[in-house]
């Protein structure tokens, strides 16, 4: 599972930006947020929580904006599955990404990024 989470960051860290006319981002998009709900959603409690910590991990790991859709794909995947375990792993996390020590982080892209990725976390978490 882990080895499978690593291989789909590694391939969103090699995104090409994302210009107009870009013809396999809402293809990539859509598969990955399908791939991600169907396997977490099988997995057994114990492997769902490590996937989603890895997921956590490697979201808050490096900063990645030609594939912010797509990670943030990922995100709401995690968070779905099981909001309990996604929002414990991913957001303190990301409020620290956004906020270190309580002040805003002051590099803006990656606060925006940051930002973008707890939107979210938060959509998808339910109720």
């Amino acid at each position: 599972v882990v080895e499978i989470i690593d291989r789909v960051f590694s391939v969103c860290d090699n995104v090409p930006s994302l210009k107009k006319g870009f013809y396999m981002g809402q293809i990539l998009s859509s598969t990955l947020g399908r791939f991600f709900d169907a396997m977490l959603q099988q997995m057994s409690p114990t492997l769902r929580a490590a996937a989603v910590t890895r997921i956590a991990r490697r979201v808050t790991q490096a900063l990645c904006p030609p594939a912010q859709k797509y990670i943030g794909s990922i995100v709401d995947c995690a968070v779905f599955c099981s909001p309990a375990e996604g929002l414990k792993a991913l957001l303190p996390a990301l409020c620290d990404k956004v906020a270190p020590n309580g002040v805003v982080n002051g590099v803006e892209s990656e606060a925006v990024y940051y930002l973008h990725m707890l939107g979210h976390c938060l959509r998808r978490a339910g109720p």
